[in-house]
């Protein structure tokens, strides 16, 4: 928060270079500070590639995201620009990192709802919310669910580790 306005930064593909600005106007009249992209690397900012082919990874591609991240870092939370529901790895990371940061995330199209990838018998309310499963007690963390072998996350187990272990127990559906 900058005086009495929130700061609400940008994320989502530069393909949807049209959506970033609409977002940036709609966000702005009402009373946010918005901070977008400097560049729209899949839609014409070719310099994003340094002459490689789209989605190499270059050190300029690598440089604009970690600014990203510096500029979720000045706000208040983030705002996806997920047209058709489309989130790439870059945005997804975005995502967990400001979650992480106890950001607030916003979304253009709200991701429909995410059922738990233990029981599958519950849906989060919202993608990446750390929320707890009252069925059968996973916590809800999008760096587990990227790689389901990891231990230590939210979870003291890894993902696997816990379906295996409710598979077990109650069988599948």
């Amino acid at each position: 928060m900058v005086g009495k306005y929130p700061v609400i930064t940008l994320c989502g593909s530069t393909r949807f270079k049209s959506s970033f600005y609409e977002a940036q106007k709609r966000l702005t009249l009402q009373g946010n500070i918005v901070i977008s992209v400097g560049l729209f690397g899949h839609a014409g900012d070719e310099e994003v590639w340094e002459g490689m082919d789209e989605d190499t990874v270059t050190e300029t591609k690598t440089m604009l995201d970690d600014m990203h991240k510096r500029k979720i870092d000045m706000a208040d939370g983030i705002y996806v620009i997920n047209v058709g529901g489309y989130i790439g790895s870059s945005t997804r990371s975005e995502i967990a990192y400001a979650a992480a940061h106890s950001k607030t995330i916003d979304y253009l199209e709200q991701p429909a709802a995410q059922r738990c990838p233990v029981c599958g018998r519950y849906y989060f309310t919202e993608p990446h919310s750390y929320e707890i499963c009252p069925v059968c007690g996973w916590e809800d963390d999008p760096s587990q669910k990227r790689y389901p072998d990891m231990e230590g996350g939210a979870n003291a187990e890894s993902l696997n580790e816990a379906r295996r272990k409710y598979e077990a127990k109650y069988g599948t559906e």
